[in-house]
Parts: structure tokens; sequence; C-alpha cells
């Protein structure tokens, strides 16, 4: 009977994560149908001689160059395998992507369930990561490989240290061999997914968050287990970081308000994802009476108090904690000509803490069966509506044209969206509206000079 309960509840879980799976791959369905666009996938692929030839001469190629001064090696093998078999047909690249990202939100589940939570708190947790709205540019998105790629080595890697963190208390030597052979799964894992990208830089702040929250005492020998992952990610990172250097502009008083903009952002993004393009512009003029900075600031501060409030609070902590460590080397605290001074895609695996908190929340919720009732109803309610938004979203991405006019709805300006459109238009031999678009992309090009 024992046997039977067990296999069942196997059973369950198994079918649970079945239909989570089911659900995120309906929601993102559309971009099957996608194409390439004008907005880095002909740096990444079709002007990348590299991936064309899938040799060891071209495989080294790879790994001893960058693109567009990022290193991201691994991606780009995955993309010459690709062309190897199926040349550049953008169904194979974008099925690729979401099976990356199904792969994810499966790791996710199951981390929550090492974490502490419930299958169906770690399911609410899974379920919100996969069909969340502000995800569909790095799935979507082709070039966003290296999020997809580089989000499943990281969760492999701290699914592993969560193995190995179980052997901690163990005094027996078979135990303990068992214990080392994670972290150095971990150390691997670890590799790989700064091989795919360099935001993986993040990961031993995150397992130094992992054993604060298994209460573990940071002390000498935590650090020093960690020191062959932190050289391996530091020797990676420079190559892209030291492309990317910023440095604060004269302005201090800006260089702080933009810090608490950007950070704000992806937490207004996260909750309200309404507006999502592929390149948002910093709100001018940057000084507190500007509404923008203003509540910014009012929030960042309300933030900052409620964790101190909440501050014996694990999981509140523990999430706030998870963005923060993962999100940090990308919050910006200066006004160059960057057009990514922030996007949607850097909240990728930064929003796993908040899909986690909102897995206990529902863990909380549901004990009291009246409360548990009306959050379920309320839960479904909020699901469907970013399942449907992610599906919209999902078709912006069909084409440059589509996803070049979505752009230049909300941001008429946007210089690279005026080019790039007109590029595409010429291309089909569009040239009244091309024509049209490169004016006014000279015109906004010179006030911004001037």
């Amino acid at each position: 009977m024992r046997k039977f309960k067990l296999f069942f509840s196997h059973g369950g879980v198994i079918l649970l994560i079945a239909v989570i799976l089911t659900v995120v791959f309906f929601s993102f369905y559309p971009t099957l149908h996608n194409d390439f666009v004008l907005w880095d996938d002909d740096f990444f692929l079709s002007k990348n001689i590299p991936i064309q030839t899938l040799d060891l001469e071209h495989v080294k190629e790879l790994f001893k160059s960058t693109v567009l001064k990022i290193y991201v090696p691994l991606t780009m093998l995955s993309f010459a395998i690709e062309h190897h078999f199926f040349g550049y047909d953008p169904f194979i690249y974008h099925l690729d992507n979401l099976l990356l990202h199904m792969g994810v939100v499966a790791l996710i589940f199951w981390l929550g369930m090492r974490l502490g939570l419930t299958a169906v708190g770690s399911a609410v947790a899974a379920l919100l990561f996969g069909i969340h709205p502000m995800h569909v540019e790095s799935v979507a998105w082709a070039t966003e490989r290296k999020d997809v790629l580089y989000s499943f080595f990281y969760l492999a890697a701290l699914l592993s240290y969560s193995r190995y963190l179980a052997f901690t208390e163990s005094t027996q030597s078979l135990q303990i061999k068992k214990q080392y052979r994670f972290l150095v799964l971990t150390t691997f894992f670890g590799f790989l997914s700064m091989l795919a990208k360099p935001m993986a830089l993040s990961l031993p702040l995150i397992l130094l968050l992992f054993d604060w929250f298994h209460r573990r005492k940071i002390g000498k020998e935590i650090i020093i287990e960690k020191i062959p992952l932190g050289l391996l990610i530091a020797g990676i990172a420079l190559i892209s970081y030291v492309a990317h250097a910023r440095v604060p502009g004269r302005n201090i008083i800006e260089g702080i308000l933009i810090w608490i903009w950007t950070f704000v952002f992806y937490l207004k993004q996260f909750v309200f994802p309404v507006v999502l393009v592929p390149i948002y512009q910093l709100p001018k003029p940057i000084m507190i009476s500007n509404p923008e900075y203003f509540l910014s600031v009012g929030f960042f501060c309300f933030l900052a108090l409620a964790l101190i409030r909440l501050r014996k609070n694990a999981w509140f902590v523990f999430s706030f904690l998870f963005y923060f460590f993962s999100i940090f080397f990308l919050l910006r605290f200066d006004d160059t000509g960057d057009p990514n001074i922030v996007a949607d895609r850097f909240m990728y695996l930064p929003s796993l803490g908040f899909c986690f908190l909102a897995g206990w929340g529902w863990m909380q919720l549901s004990e009291h069966k009246k409360a548990r009732i009306i959050g379920a109803i309320v839960l479904l309610a909020i699901m469907s509506v970013l399942s449907i938004k992610t599906y919209q979203q999902c078709q912006i991405w069909r084409d440059s044209v589509s996803l070049l006019e979505h752009e230049l709805t909300y941001f008429p300006d946007e210089s690279i969206a005026l080019n790039n459109l007109g590029a595409t238009l010429r291309e089909k031999e569009e040239y009244k509206k091309a024509e049209t678009l490169y004016g006014k992309y000279i015109d906004f090009s010179s006030e911004e000079e001037h």
C-alpha cells in the first residue's frame, strides 16, 4: 500500500510537470512561426562566419572570439550545430529556444521542491516563470539563446549544490565523498553556464545565498569551497565585462537616480508587464522632480524598510537578494549611448526569486480553506492573463517589421528602430516608406547631437 501511494505521489508530480510544460508550450507556440529579426540576429547568425562550418578549426574560432564584444562560445556552438544540420531554418532555432525554456521551467519545479516548497507551491513558481510575458524576449528572439542556455546550466548548478548541501551534515566517509562529487558537478555546470552568457557571473553570490537560506554558518570553509568556480568565472567574465566596462557619470546625483530607476524598473515590469519593447529609453530629465525618478526613489525606500521589517522572513529576504545578486552587474548608473540601459531579457533568471516567493505565498494561503478557494480563482485569472499576454507578445516578434513597428509605437524617436526598419523595408523594395523612416532617423539624430 505504501509503495502504491509513493508511486501515485510520483505519478502526480510527473503529471503536474506535464501540465505546466503544456501550458508553457502553447503560450509560446507563436514563436515557432517567427522569422529572424534585424536586431542582432544578423551578427549572431547570418553574418557569423564561424558558425557556418562545423569543423575543429571553426569550433576553435568560436571559443577564441567574441560577438559584439560578448564571449558566448557555447551559445555559438549550439547555433553552429543547428546550422550544420538545418541551415538557417528559423523554425529549428525557435523550437530549440522553446525547448530549452521548458527545460528551465522543469528545473525550477525541482529546485523549488529542494528548497522546501510543496509540489503545488513549486508548480505555481514554475508556471509563473514559464508563462511570464517579460520572458518572451529571451525565448522568441533567436539571438537570446544565451538566456535560456545559461539559465539551464545555472539551475543545474543550483540543483547540484542543493544536493551538496543535503550531505554537509553527514559524518560518514561515503557520504562525504558523494558530497564533494556534487560540489564538483556544481562547478562544472557553472562553468558551462558562464560559457553560454556572462550573466552567470552572479552564481557564486547565489550559492552563498543558498548557504544562508540553509542556515549554514558563513565562514572560511564555505568561501574556500567556491574559489575554483570563482576563478573559472572571473577569467571568462573579464573577456566580456572589460569590453563593456562602465564608469559613473560626472554627476553623482544623476548616477544614483539612474541606478535606483533601473533597480525599480525590473520590479515594475515583473508586476505590471503591460508595455514590453526591445529598447527602452531613459526618462528625461534626470532629476528628482521627474515623476519617474521620484516614484522610483519612493518605492526603493519603501522596499528597504520592508526588508528591514521582514528580515526574519527567510523567503521574502531570499527572493529579493536573489534578484539583487543576479542582476546587480547590469544595474546602470550612467547615461551613455548604450541603447540597452534596461532590457526585459536581463530579468529572465533574476525574476526567479519572486516566482519562488509566489509559490511560498500560495502555500501560506492554502492553509486556510476559504482563502484557498478565493486564492485559486485569483491565481487562475492571473495565470490566464499572463498566458494570453505572452501569446500576443510572441506574435510581435514575428518578423523585423512587426517588431520594429511595435517599438516605434511607444518610442517613435528610437533611432535604431527607425534605421533598422528602414533597411528592412528597403530590402522589401518599399522605398518610399524606407525613405520616410531614414528622414526621421536623420532628424532625430541631429536633435540628439545638438
